[in-house]
């Protein structure tokens, strides 16, 4: 059988200790104090491996899950997937690595050592997802840390370039880097994702290419990442890249404990080395994979010059060794990096815990991944398989251990921003330091300068506060910048050619002299364009969408009414206002809500109660019976998300409540985890147009709402509503914009309500909106018309931002046939239309309701559409009193 490497069997083996790190969303910036037991891995012996779980949604789209499964094997995967469509997503587990033992045996002439090492994965790692960008000229890459380079200083955009070198394949990647392994900590990370990254490279190009060939392809860009195409445990020498295999390396069952002090330590070019070990490599080898690991076998010849410019590592060996009283068999530093590993126990000594010395040190226990090496033949099947889906995720849940959490009392309450968070995080060099987007939006810069005049209007008319000229500015020194950047690319890639041949060692020394200031002054060119990237997004976030042409210019006051329906109810008595109906019927308590919550909360009571489930199911119940699928979606969502789609999570006047010390908010209206359901990802064209109704409770600040106008339900904190949802091709989104209207004005007028629809002006339009239409209901008591719903058409405003896109059917006339030879007959993607529009906001219908339904004796009648949905109900009457 052939071997499989170990971020292969990673990738379908995904151990719970990141995918726990990844699920309790732990910063990797500041780590935790956490720390793991586990099970023996002889749990796995026997016929336990996995199932294959497939769906097609109706997007079209084909999910794969593997998850432990006791029954079936993990060879019946041919059997339970669609062999006809392609791979275009890919998420991957890139574990890291210890060093068992490092000799260093000699100096070589290009001046690095010589090395023989006994490497071995474990299940610390980080995640990574691939998915096909329709880029041709760029790959593009984000991570949840700050500080981590996205260009071509990364290894995972290195190892990407180098196999498109080699094949000559074009293929570009989005790629997110999920990173829970800390760097600088001798421990491989970054080399692991490069192998990850060829690995995925070959997968979405159909196996090209051997894995034997990426690994001696992998020696070019980094002497570590050779031995991530092992089986996981190998004994290695040269500087790192020549890798042999050693199947049973360690024991089965191998508890450890990582820990790893903030500072970081200089790699072995930077140390000096004094005097190394003399003992013989291979004889460490044969006591280890004879007797296990033990403190003579762990012989580390980097330990002691890193202990000398780190005094502070050297202690805490010292400290783990002797406050471990036996419970560690050997205690020692991994590689180049500053991590000290404690083998034999997953629990670290209590003085981590207990001294404010180490209040930010990362903490974890883990184990060997032999027990991945054990699935090694039955994994092996799998790789010919991967062409065939569309979409894979493979996180499967092993029992590999039990999480257990230091007591909170000892955790450090400190929260980074990840890559959801707002860009809130700013560099450390002054005053003048810029803030980081987080998330980066497609916005079409080039349209924007070549429609100047058109886009400045448009914010004057919206009375938005976007500065254009500065975006403006900032795109044209972009493209200079970029410019420069890429001549200077080209300059180091003739030199580095130049040294291929056969030199003289002078003409060597020029070149090699001539990189260096290349590579320095490409450094700095990258930094400062990396800089100014920033700037630019965070400026061209804040410019609206465009406007429907008919969209009328001015305030609130000029919006068009397009349709009036009904007519306003006549009283022969006097009509009341909902808040005293509500309170004679019984029917709310605003003083108790506000004693437990604060203003602007309620409580709904008796028949107020089923009037509230009688309009969500006759809302959700009728926009079904229209093509749309029903949904309840998440009530907290990431703040990128909110930001995405057009709201601000910050700021003084802010409608958003967010979670402190979270990346996370409360939704405002469903609209958010709607519109982020297809966040990133392709839609088939064969799916549009997809369609929601969808049921969530909303939250919002009301900051700046006060006056009567506002008292009662009219605007409250916390309200319930049914919202529609539309993703759509781009020539069709006005026809729907048409149709949700039309559903909205259907529904009100069912109930008997007297309503107008507006063509809202230009100041009234959100960020996102193109086009909105508003209803407003006939409310007697308040005697004027209020906002019961509205519809807004986003266009691509919002699906530029959440990365939704959809690839059109060759078929369809909008869409230009592509070149010869540039992609054949696959289309290029675009990005959908997105739409909105409000079924029913319960608090404002129940105050239509009472108010236009309201009798002279003081009941109200029910609209006949709600009474099957109240038990038959047909009018709210007066309570007796006692």
């Amino acid at each position: 059988m052939a071997s499989v490497s170990n971020h292969l069997i990673s990738s379908f083996s995904y151990p719970r200790s990141a995918a726990s790190l990844a699920r309790r969303g732990d910063s990797p910036s500041v780590f935790r104090r956490e720390h793991y037991s586990f099970k023996s891995s002889s749990d796995f012996n026997g016929n336990k491996f996995g199932r294959i779980l497939t769906c097609a949604a109706q997007t079209g789209r084909r999910q794969v899950e593997i998850v432990y499964d006791p029954e079936e094997r993990f060879n019946r995967l041919a059997d339970e997937v669609d062999k006809n469509t392609k791979l275009s997503r890919l998420t991957l587990f890139s574990p890291c690595k210890i060093n068992v033992f490092l000799r260093i045996t000699g100096k070589r002439e290009d001046g690095f050592h010589d090395l023989a090492s006994l490497f071995h994965v474990i299940s610390l790692g980080d995640t990574i997802k691939f998915s096909l960008s329709p880029s041709k000229t760029k790959d593009r890459l984000s991570t949840n840390v700050p500080g981590v380079p996205v260009d071509d200083r990364n290894l995972i955009i290195k190892a990407l370039n180098l196999y498109r070198m080699k094949t000559g394949t074009n293929n570009f990647f989005w790629i997110h880097l999920d990173k829970k392994v800390p760097t600088g900590a001798g421990l491989g990370g970054g080399s692991s994702n490069a192998a990850t990254a060829l690995w995925a490279a070959n997968q979405f190009s159909g196996f090209l290419v051997t894995e034997k060939e990426l690994q001696e392809w992998s020696g070019e860009i980094g002497s570590d990442i050779p031995f991530f195409f092992s089986n996981g445990a190998a004994y290695c020498t040269g500087r790192g890249e020549v890798v042999q295999d050693l199947p049973h390396a360690l024991p089965t069952d191998l508890p450890m404990v990582l820990i790893k002090p903030q500072e970081a330590c200089p790699t072995a070019e930077r140390l000096h080395l004094g005097k190394t070990s003399s003992v013989d490599p291979l004889t460490l080898l044969e006591k280890c994979v004879q007797s296990g690991i033990s403190q003579d076998v762990c012989v580390n010849d980097l330990e002691p010059p890193a202990f000398d410019v780190l005094p502070s590592l050297k202690k805490l060996k010292q400290r783990v060794l002797a406050a471990g009283r036996g419970q560690y068999s050997a205690v020692f530093m991994s590689g180049s990096g500053s991590t000290i590993v404690g083998i034999g126990s997953p629990d670290p000594p209590q003085f981590v815990y207990d001294e404010d010395e180490y209040n930010d040190i990362f903490i974890s226990g883990m184990i060997s991944c032999n027990y991945l090496l054990s699935m090694a033949p039955v994994v092996c099947r799998l790789p010919s398989q991967l062409a065939h889906f569309e979409s894979l995720s493979i996180t499967p849940a092993l029992p590999v251990f039990r999480l257990k959490v230091s007591p909170p009392f000892l955790l450090r309450a400190i929260s980074i921003p990840a890559i959801s968070e707002p860009a809130a995080n700013a560099s450390s060099h002054g005053e003048n330091a810029t803030l980081r987007p987080q998330w980066k939006a497609a916005i079409d810069l080039k349209w924007i300068r070549d429609n100047k005049e058109l886009v400045a209007a448009n914010i004057r008319n919206r009375n938005s506060t976007a500065n254009l000229e500065l975006v403006l500015e900032l795109y044209e020194d972009f493209c200079s910048l970029q410019k420069e950047v890429e001549r200077m690319r080209g300059e180091r890639n003739i030199v580095a050619n130049k040294m291929k041949g056969r030199l003289e060692p002078s003409v060597r020394q020029a070149l090699v002299e001539e990189g260096k200031n290349l590579k320095e002054s490409l450094a700095a060119l990258e930094e400062d364009l990396v800089v100014l990237t920033d700037k630019l997004q965070l400026e061209a976030q804040c410019i609206p969408n465009i406007t429907h042409p008919d969209v009328p210019t001015g305030g609130e006051e000029k919006s068009v009414v397009r349709h009036m329906v009904g007519n306003p109810p006549e009283f022969k008595f006097t009509a009341k206002d909902h808040i005293q109906l509500g309170k004679e019927l019984d029917l709310f308590d605003f003083d108790s809500a506000a004693e437990v919550s604060g203003a602007k909360f309620y409580y709904l009571k008796n028949e107020a109660v089923l009037l509230e489930m009688a309009l969500i199911n006759w809302a959700i119940s009728e926009v079904s019976r229209r093509g749309f699928t029903p949904l309840i979606t998440p009530e907290i969502v990431r703040s990128s998300v909110v930001e995405k789609c057009g709201f601000q999570p910050r700021g003084d006047n802010t409608q958003v409540y967010s979670i402190e010390d979270s990346n996370q908010c409360l939704i405002g209206t469903a609209e958010i985890p709607v519109g982020g359901i297809h966040m990133d990802s392709i839609i088939p064209d064969s799916s549009l147009p997809l369609k929601y109704v969808a049921y969530s409770h909303c939250f919002r600040t009301e900051a700046g709402a006060a006056g009567s106008a506002t008292r009662g339900l009219y605007r409250v904190h916390q309200f319930s509503k049914v919202e529609m949802f539309v993703f759509c091709r781009p020539n069709e989104s006005n026809l729907y914009h048409e149709e949700l209207v039309k559903i909205e004005e259907d529904l009100f007028a069912s109930l008997g309500l007297h309503f107008k629809t507006l063509d809202m002006a230009t100041s009234d339009l959100g960020a996102p909106a193109y086009r909105k239409f508003d209803v407003e209901a006939w409310m007697p008591g308040l005697e004027r018309y209020g906002e019961i719903s509205s519809a807004s058409n986003c266009t691509d405003y919002q699906s530029r931002r959440l990365g939704i896109r959809y690839r059109p059917a060759p078929s369809d006339p909008s869409v230009a046939a592509p070149k010869k030879g540039k992609g054949g007959a696959s289309s290029p993607t675009q990005f959908v239309h997105t739409l909105n529009a409000t079924a029913c906001a319960v608090p404002r219908m129940i105050i239509c309701l009472l108010e236009n339904f309201q009798q002279e004796d003081g009941s109200v009648i029910i609209p006949e559409k709600l009474r099957p949905f109240m038990g038959g109900l047909s009018t709210i009457t007066p309570k007796l009193k006692s």
